[in-house]
């Protein structure tokens, strides 16, 4: 048989996918199958997954799977490409993106002396040098912000961003852009009510940085309800790069010169910057493929990324919001964390020992230019 008569009688065992059932990373595996483990092109490939998506209930548009063929040929991938070709069939159960239908990730490591091997000299500054160096080269004056002009300014109309006072809950607030802010209920069934944003809270304001439906759903493997599911996210506009572990000054030094889109830099009140860069992705699917290529690895440890922030339903710090402390594990006399009867690590707040902090905006940019760093942008006059 041909590559394209093995291919398709793989896919004739294959099921369409449905809406609702994670249709998107069904069809991503689909996809994954015939450009990575067939060695297929996507253009060659594009017969066969028309043929495939004459089974998914509602069927994918064309543009919609030359998406997904393209992002599987550029994911990372356990197996070498082609290596279907041998006759290997996919085992149910078997390690790697075939049993997820994901791109695997690869870990990205903190690397001090590649960040110190990138500085420029001519941007070796202080604390309160780069509060000002960083102002001026916003488009937008950070100090004029609130946090729901913010986050209006990030989203289109009608889109539904979740806030969070802790991260334990369910989720306290949600601004609906061109609408305002609303409560939200703790449990499904409630109706949300319009109130204001909160200025703080004692640990701290947090967003989910992907638009969702604002939907109670199921979480899978739970008989919890949510809505911060990946089945909830509308689209995938954002990443976050944070590093509890590079100096500040290196870390801003590397990241104003590098050519990715920044729309804001944060100061999270405690040891970290935020920065929230703009990706545009529609699928999940798309932004793994392109935050865990072989490239954007490279950039990302030069510039001390947190590994652990490497994936799309991350929630950074809200700017224009105060914070009074952090949460700790508490820890026996042992010194080994405590749990409770399920196993769950025990925490208590601790106040910050200089009092309430701000989680202050440094920088923003609703609206970058690709290819362009902020070092290279025009300077700014705003007022004091």
């Amino acid at each position: 048989m041909t590559i394209i008569e093995r291919a398709r009688k793989l896919l004739d065992t294959r099921p369409g996918a449905e809406e609702g059932h994670n249709g998107s990373a069904v069809t991503f595996g689909v996809a994954c199958i015939l450009v990575w483990g067939f060695g297929l092109e996507p253009e060659e490939a594009m017969g066969l997954m028309q043929e495939w998506n004459q089974k998914c209930v509602p069927p994918w548009t064309d543009r919609e799977l030359m998406y997904k063929l393209n992002s599987a040929r550029n994911a990372a991938h356990k197996e070498p490409r082609g290596y279907l070709l041998d006759g290997k069939q996919v085992a149910k159960g078997e390690a790697g993106w075939m049993a997820s239908e994901q791109p695997r990730k690869k870990k990205v490591k903190f690397d001090l002396s590649a960040l110190e091997a990138v500085q420029d000299p001519a941007l070796v500054m202080d604390w309160a040098r780069w509060i000002k160096w960083l102002r001026e080269r916003s488009p937008t004056d950070p100090v004029m912000m609130t946090a729901e002009t913010f986050l209006d300014a990030l989203y289109e109309p009608g889109e539904k961003i979740m806030v969070f006072e802790n991260m334990r809950s369910t989720g306290g607030f949600m601004r609906w852009i061109g609408k305002g802010t609303y409560k939200l209920a703790k449990t499904p069934g409630t109706k949300a009510e319009p109130a204001a944003m909160p200025l703080g809270s004692p640990e701290g304001m947090n967003w989910l940085m992907q638009p969702v439906d604002g939907k109670w759903r199921p979480q899978r493997g739970k008989l919890t309800m949510s809505r911060r599911t990946k089945d909830s996210v509308q689209r995938w506009p954002y990443l976050l790069l944070e590093s509890d572990k590079a100096p500040f000054e290196l870390w801003l030094n590397a990241l104003v010169r590098a050519q990715i889109r920044i729309v804001a830099i944060i100061a999270s009140g405690g040891r970290s910057l935020h920065a929230v860069v703009r990706l545009d992705k529609a699928t999940e699917e798309e932004w793994q493929a392109e935050v865990h290529n072989e490239n954007a690895r490279v950039v990302l440890e030069i510039l001390g990324a947190d590994g652990q922030a490497m994936h799309g339903l991350l929630y950074p710090r809200l700017p224009c919001t105060w914070r009074e402390g952090k949460m700790h594990q508490k820890k026996g006399p042992d010194g080994k964390a405590l749990r409770d009867d399920k196993g769950r690590a025990m925490l208590q707040f601790v106040p910050f020992s200089d009092g309430r902090r701000n989680q202050r905006l440094l920088y923003f940019n609703p609206a970058p230019l690709k290819g362009r760093a902020i070092v290279e942008g025009l300077r700014f006059e705003h007022s004091s």
